[in-house]
């Protein structure tokens, strides 16, 4: 009896110990979540203050600082921004989950949205957002503007055409060397489609380019010399580059 005694005592024990060790470890739980909360929060109010150094007092949705082409951000809480035309910086106190529902918004209204688990953005014609957390619920939206670009008609060579659809974002002309025997131009348009895209390319073999609706070449005449001319499309981000490579010829 003595010993059956003892084993029941030691079981017991052995109970106890483990519900102190299940409640010692649910408080430790209980607090290290809330200094996370505190310090998170203290992020946040650190982050806002920083900010406010550079001009960022604007409480509320920056209605007539942004474009109207981007939806006001409607959960949470937006607490402050600021920036210029081309950057500005919008602050909203909210979750991903809430997030998520923006992005959808905005692929309903034809956005191109890229859904990054850290790095979301998304794009519409030459206006870019950038979403990313500075801390668990302060949400940094980064709006840029890209100036819209002209067709620089007279460094072009004639027999290069600009699209007819879409919107020109703009056009990069690099001298690849200093004796001018090779080139390389960046053409990059917003709002074409792939079949706008197949028509532009097969509008050159129509006028007696090589190739296809994925990349066509010809020889051509400019800036009194001969060059091997090839235009192939590159797709990003929404956004569609004309990759054209110009090769002086001996």
């Amino acid at each position: 009896m003595k010993k059956q005694g003892g084993l029941l005592i030691l079981r017991l024990m052995f109970v106890a110990l483990l519900v102190l060790g299940s409640y010692a470890s649910a408080l430790a739980a209980e607090k290290e979540s809330a200094l996370s909360t505190n310090i998170s929060g203290e992020l946040d109010k650190a982050f806002e203050k920083a900010l406010q150094g550079y001009g960022m007092t604007v409480e509320g949705w920056p209605e007539g600082k942004v474009s109207s082409e981007i939806p006001p951000y409607q959960w949470g809480t937006v607490v402050n921004s600021g920036g210029t035309e081309e950057e500005y910086t919008i602050l909203v106190e909210t979750n991903r989950e809430e997030l998520q529902k923006y992005l959808t918004g905005l692929e309903e209204l034809e956005w191109y949205v890229e859904h990054d688990r850290d790095y979301p953005s998304a794009r519409l014609g030459n206006i870019e957002l950038h979403f990313k957390f500075n801390s668990k619920t302060m949400l940094q939206i980064s709006v840029y503007v890209q100036e819209l670009g002209e067709w620089p008609a007279d460094e072009m060579p004639a027999e290069i055409t600009r699209p007819e659809k879409g919107l020109l974002l703009g056009v990069d002309i690099l001298h690849m060397d200093d004796e001018g025997n090779q080139y390389f131009i960046s053409i990059d348009y917003d709002g074409l489609e792939e079949q706008d895209v197949t028509e532009y390319l097969l509008q050159y073999v129509e006028l007696g380019w090589r190739g296809d609706e994925y990349m066509v070449f010809k020889d051509i005449e400019w800036n009194g010399a001969m060059f091997e001319a090839s235009i192939e499309p590159y797709y990003d981000m929404g956004t569609v580059s004309f990759s054209v490579n110009l090769f002086r010829k001996p």
